[in-house]
């Protein structure tokens, strides 16, 4: 057991584990916002540059979101 808590520990996986909760914190942001029938063909990735990247499931999909965001 203690050789696998000494992998735990490795800053790989500390990084790993903070972009996880980076992606958790924008899946969330993203199922607030979100109009269902949307919400459920695509998840949020990441904020960036105070952006909310979102990736789609299909082409038509990504067309809606395309037009919801210049709407918006």
């Amino acid at each position: 057991m203690q050789r696998f808590n000494t992998l735990l520990k490795h800053p790989e996986l500390d990084a790993l584990n903070a972009r996880i909760e980076q992606t958790q914190a924008a899946q969330k942001i993203w199922e607030a916002i979100a109009p269902d029938n949307l919400a459920k063909f695509a998840a949020a990735s990441s904020i960036k540059n105070k952006q909310l990247n979102i990736y789609a499931d299909n082409s038509v999909v990504a067309a809606k979101l395309s037009f919801c965001c210049l709407v918006y």
